[in-house]
């Protein structure tokens, strides 16, 4: 059996669910999801993200051996045999392996909600991180890259997603007519970011899985932060699909 050990909040549980899944169904084996350690369980949110069963061996961990893929990122997930059980402690955020599994982990977090606006193809989705639950502020891109990527595209609307409204870094949107902010509880942000057709991304996991679910026509990805892809750490990069405009800092309006 696989055990995910779930940590941290939604983008970390799902980098650590769908790594996890992905190992189990390739080798035959269930999966089991523990939250116990995790600030909160949000993949109830997901009800297609569920433990998987064989119908054998229900009584759980009891195999001879135990293999640890322990806390990180980077990995060489050998196959365990069937007298093995593995626990996944880490959180596996890297783009290989899940880039060719994009159909299926689109069921596995479907999410069926109705949202409290209709965003058309002009409205331009700021997802921006700031700092709830002690994330680095200064991972957030400066708001002249924003302010940048709004002024080429002139949306008819800007909708905002972000974790901290009252933060004064958005003072930047106050000369701006048409900006919608969009304080709404978690998942229907997240829900907005995935059916928006336009979106700009911050460092968040919460924003990069939102949107790499999603069907967007552009997406914005500025290279700082958690978002420059790392040869033993993270790789959020995503390096097969057109659709994602890449942008160092520096070369917003290019």
């Amino acid at each position: 059996m696989i055990l995910v050990r779930l940590q941290g909040t939604c983008g970390n549980q799902l980098w650590q669910y769908a790594v996890a899944r992905i190992y189990a169904e390739e080798h035959g084996h269930r999966l089991h999801k523990d939250a116990s350690y995790a600030l909160r369980d949000d993949l109830v949110h997901f009800p297609n993200a569920t433990d998987l069963h064989d119908g054998h061996d229900q009584n759980g961990f009891h195999h001879e051996s135990t293999v640890n893929f322990l806390d990180g990122h980077l990995h060489n997930f050998k196959p365990i045999s069937a007298n093995q059980d593995a626990f996944f402690l880490g959180y596996f955020q890297r783009f290989e392996y899940v880039k060719n599994h994009k159909e299926k982990i689109q069921r596995w977090f479907e999410v069926d909600k109705e949202l409290p606006i209709q965003l058309t193809q002009s409205d331009l989705v700021l997802s921006i991180r700031r700092g709830w639950n002690g994330y680095p502020v200064d991972q957030c891109p400066p708001a002249k890259f924003y302010q940048q990527i709004i002024e080429k595209e002139n949306p008819s609307r800007i909708i905002l997603c972000t974790d901290t409204f009252n933060d004064s870094y958005f003072d930047f949107l106050q000369k701006y007519p048409n900006v919608h902010f969009a304080d709404y509880e978690m998942m229907t942000q997240f829900c907005l970011i995935k059916s928006a057709k336009k979106v700009v991304l911050s460092p968040s996991t919460f924003c990069w899985w939102a949107a790499w679910l999603g069907n967007a026509t552009a997406v914005y990805y500025p290279l700082v932060g958690d978002l420059i892809p790392t040869e033993g750490g993270v790789n959020w990069l995503v390096d097969n699909d057109p659709r994602y405009i890449v942008i160092p800092l520096g070369e917003e309006a290019e």
